[in-house]
Order: C-alpha cells, then structure tokens, then sequence
C-alpha cells in the first residue's frame, strides 16, 4: 500500500463522512505512534540505557514535527470544507458600533453580575483590556460567563459584581 499525506488522503474522500473518519484515523495513528515513543521513553529510563534515550527522542521528536507541519493544511483544508459556496444573507441587520451599548442594555444579565463594560469603568480600565482578560485568560475570573444575547449579534460576557481587576 502506497503511503499518502494526510492532503492526499483528504482530497482522495469524497464525503464528509469519509473525511471524519479519515481525519479520526490520521490522529489516532499519531496518538498511538506518540504513546509508543513515550512508553519506550519510559522504559529507557527504567533501564538507564542513554542511547535509547537518544534514538526515542530523536523519533518523537521527527513524528511530531512530521504531524505538526501537516495540521496547518489540515486545519486550513476544515475551514475550506465548511465555508458555504454562497455569503448567506443576513437575517439581521448588523447594528453599528454607536447602538451596541443600547443593545447590551436590554440583555438580562444574572443577578449579582454586571457586563464586562461596567467591570471595566467601574475599575478605570479600558473596555478592550477587560474583554481580552475574560477571553484570552478566563482562569483568571473563573466566575465570569458569556450571556446569550436573545436578540442575536454578540454574546457579552458577565462579571460578579464584586470581582476585582487581576492586574
């Protein structure tokens, strides 16, 4: 049997169905490939023997150097896959920046919570700043949760009343 990259074998299944099973073949085949290094890893250890030390690490390391220079195209082959031929139209009309904050008003926020806008005033940050701490480090406000907004357009985030800025 011929070997295949990951591309070929994509652009070889037709269905999306077959494209799921072979992307879920192609990463259990990595995963298992990857534990079997690390076991062999393990063992060398055990056994104190340096040069299999060596020869594990050097084939870990090319599997997954192997695997992380075909994920872009992968990825990149997904976001292709699921992108519709035509721009659907929208349902609703995209409200300017200037009607966002009426917006936010109107969506019910959880009792003692208060919208990362406020969070931010009310502590002198900026608005941006707190958006990029809730959304880049949310182990940071582990309380704070995105709120649906019911009239669609963007979900905002809630803070507790009493949190304070991390730093």
């Amino acid at each position: 049997m011929k070997h295949r990259s990951i591309s070929q074998r994509l652009d070889k299944a037709k269905s999306a169905d077959a494209k799921r099973s072979t992307l879920a073949d192609w990463s259990k085949a990595w995963e298992s490939e990857t534990m079997g290094l690390i076991g062999n890893l393990e063992q060398a250890v055990r056994k104190m023997d340096y040069d299999q030390l060596c020869i594990n690490t050097g084939q870990l390391k090319a599997v997954s150097e192997k695997h992380f220079k075909a994920l872009p195209s992968v990825l990149t082959r997904l976001i292709k896959d699921d992108e519709p031929d035509a721009p659907c139209p929208a349902t609703e009309p995209v409200l300017p920046i200037e009607k966002l904050p009426e917006q936010i008003g109107s969506i019910p926020m959880p009792e003692g919570y208060i919208t990362a806008r406020e969070w931010a005033e009310k502590n002198g940050k900026s608005v941006k700043r707190g958006q990029k701490i809730l959304t880049d480090w949310p182990t940071l406000i582990p309380a704070a949760k995105k709120v649906r907004n019911p009239h669609g357009g963007v979900d905002i985030w809630a803070v507790p009343k009493d949190t304070i800025w991390p730093f």
